[in-house]
């Protein structure tokens, strides 16, 4: 389960243009997938949280550079 806590909603690739909108959202959706645990993501975009919130694990990043979702989907053994 992912909750978006900015505006209630999926942040909208329409903020961010082209293919770094679409690699974006499809990292969003693949993290949206987590049952363990609980991520928070904050980039300058807003703020989101995958997997169950009431749980022992939980991770918090910032992501300061939107470039990282494009290294993240694209570069090899990292990628999703």
């Amino acid at each position: 389960m992912t909750e978006y806590t900015r505006a209630e909603k999926q942040p909208e690739v329409a903020s961010v243009s082209g293919m770094l909108g679409l690699v974006r959202k499809q990292v969003i959706e693949t993290l949206g997938n987590i049952t363990e645990g609980s991520l928070t993501v904050t980039d300058p975009l807003g703020t989101f949280v995958c997997g169950p919130q009431q749980t022992d694990l939980a991770i918090t990043i910032t992501i300061r550079d939107l470039d990282f979702y494009r290294a993240v989907a694209m570069e090899g053994s990292n990628g999703i």
